[in-house]
């Protein structure tokens, strides 16, 4: 098959056939012929030495590459970790706000309730304070019409 060993066989059966021909040129065709075997094997070797290079370069900066994809990776799913602690902290924030709401509401009706029983207590307090003077000046009457009826009797009793 076609390719550098193929190729150097064919030119070792053109110099055989070249040597019988020229065989007083042979040893310089041989030299040349090895010179070039040589060069052709040189350069396979940097061929090899330049792949594995290039392909060393290719494998750190691959390296290098994958090891900023997964660092933004990271960065990805911090970003998103903190969007998620705010969408949680909005939450949380809603929550207590409508919970300042209900307690708002409740003070209010609380205040309402206090305010009411607040009233009611006073409208007994006065009905028992008007009840107490009513009484009271019952009281003075009753003790009045007593006082009346001792003077009359003392009156009685002196005049007897």
């Amino acid at each position: 098959e076609p390719g550098p060993r193929w190729e150097m066989s064919r030119i070792r059966e053109n110099l055989g056939e070249i040597s019988k021909k020229h065989s007083k040129d042979f040893p310089k065709v041989m030299d040349l012929f090895r010179e070039i075997e040589h060069q052709r094997c040189v350069n396979e070797e940097l061929k090899k030495q330049v792949i594995k290079q290039v392909k060393k370069e290719l494998d750190e900066k691959n390296k290098l590459v994958q090891q900023q994809h997964e660092e933004l990776q990271i960065q990805k799913l911090e970003i998103e970790a903190a969007k998620a602690d705010m969408t949680v902290m909005r939450s949380e924030m809603s929550v207590k706000d409508i919970e300042m709401q209900e307690l708002k509401v409740r003070l209010e009706e609380t205040k309402g309730v206090l305010q009411s029983t607040l009233d009611d207590e006073q409208q007994v307090v006065n009905e028992l304070v008007k009840k107490l003077r009513d009484d009271s000046a019952q009281s003075m009457r009753a003790v009045n019409t007593k006082q009346g009826e001792i003077d009359v009797l003392h009156k009685k009793l002196q005049g007897k």
